[in-house]
């Protein structure tokens, strides 16, 4: 790789392409094939990050950038009067890089020749001003550590499995258009005991039975319709996951505060465990139907069926405090399949996402359930099966 020296009275800076194909080569010695093209991502997403504040005070001390300054990723940069970027980043101990390259780079010479140039960068405390080539290679193999340690932490996070099926994405998407004003009345289409949510069409439809309806469940409903009720469902997707991803649960009302992230304080409140619980069972009074194209029904299902309820006495009152549940097999087959097997249409979705406040930030909910699996079609050629 050929750097770009920027040397001037008040300036000096090492510069190269921010370009994956040249970055690619660079690090192909370094960087296992498996996880390089993320490595490379992290890299170039943080070394242009790096460079931006330093691009106005290159140009300023005279420093020509060509005609597109953004295409150049900086490794070092030292101007007068202004902050400098150091050749080594400072989050990256020595040591540490020392030790992965010698674990995990795909060529042991290039590996073991790296390793020398960086030791003996740390052993002299300088470097030769005049050679452009060893720094690049260091500060490139400690940028390239520093994006692998960070993969590494995020595939040890937590996460929950979200089904990426089209049914599930199709429930999600109707979700998230439901009128969210709990003020304004929202008329439903009622037949037979039963109350159209989400009216027949589109490939699933979504009714509630409203045969001696509660009180609380009709308000639970209200709630389940605005951004709550997506995080609620986030909830649920994150206590399947952590159960073993079997579309069964053994769900209690502390799991799911749990997952929902309120603090002890708050959960303390009957009025809060009371909304919450009644707001999950109004999931399991609801019904979905799944229709072919040509608009004949394929199948019909509880969305969660209770196969067990528990109870507690809280002061006079009987509270729901727990219930088995399993999910329908239509909204959760990319998961796992009927016959018990890892299913093969799912995505990863943070677990924090059920712990974002729907009032202030309920976008980022639904975008949140909503994009990990668009990216999981992605991924499969837009597959969307």
């Amino acid at each position: 790789m050929i750097p770009f020296v920027v040397r001037r009275p008040s300036a000096r800076a090492l510069l190269v392409p921010a370009s994956a194909t040249v970055l690619d080569a660079a690090l192909r010695p370094l960087v296992a094939d498996a996880v390089r093209s993320a490595v490379i991502d992290r890299v170039g997403a943080a070394g242009l990050a790096d460079t931006g504040p330093h691009l106005a005070a290159l140009v300023a001390a005279g420093a020509d950038l060509g005609p597109d300054p953004g295409a150049w990723m900086a490794l070092e940069v030292r101007v007068e009067g202004s902050t400098a970027l150091p050749l080594w980043p400072l989050a990256a101990a020595p040591a540490d890089v020392v030790a992965w390259l010698g674990e995990r780079a795909p060529d042991p010479g290039a590996a073991a020749a790296c390793c020398d140039r960086i030791r003996g960068l740390f052993a002299s405390g300088s470097r030769d001003e005049d050679d452009d080539q060893l720094p690049v290679s260091v500060a490139l193999a400690a940028r390239a550590y520093l994006a692998w340690r960070a993969i590494e932490q995020d595939r040890a996070r937590p996460f929950m499995a979200l089904d990426a099926g089209n049914i599930h994405h199709t429930l999600l998407g109707r979700w998230r258009d439901l009128p969210k004003n709990r003020l304004r009345p929202y008329k439903t289409t009622q037949h037979d005991g039963w109350a159209e949510i989400l009216h027949p069409g589109k490939q699933l439809g979504l009714r509630v039975d409203v045969h001696d309806l509660p009180e609380r469940i009709v308000h639970a409903i209200k709630a389940w319709r605005s951004w709550h009720g997506l995080r609620h469902w986030a909830a649920l997707q994150c206590l399947f996951t952590e159960a073993g991803r079997t579309g069964r649960i053994r769900w209690t009302l502390e799991n799911h505060l749990d997952a929902l992230g309120y603090a002890d304080r708050s959960r303390r409140t009957p009025e809060l465990r009371a909304t919450v619980a009644a707001e999950v069972e109004a999931l399991t009074r609801m019904e979905i139907a799944v229709y072919h194209a040509d608009g004949t029904l394929r199948l019909r299902g509880p969305v969660l069926a209770v196969t067990q309820r528990g109870e507690a006495l809280r002061g006079s009152r009987w509270t729901l405090e727990g219930l088995d549940l399993v999910i329908h097999p239509a909204l959760y087959e990319g998961v796992r399949r009927a016959d018990g097997s890892i299913g093969r249409l799912w995505a990863p979705a943070p677990t924090e996402l059920a712990t974002i406040d729907h009032a202030r930030l309920p976008y980022e909910i639904a975008l949140g359930l909503v994009l990990p699996i668009r990216w999981r079609w992605d991924t499969a050629d837009g597959g969307t099966t």
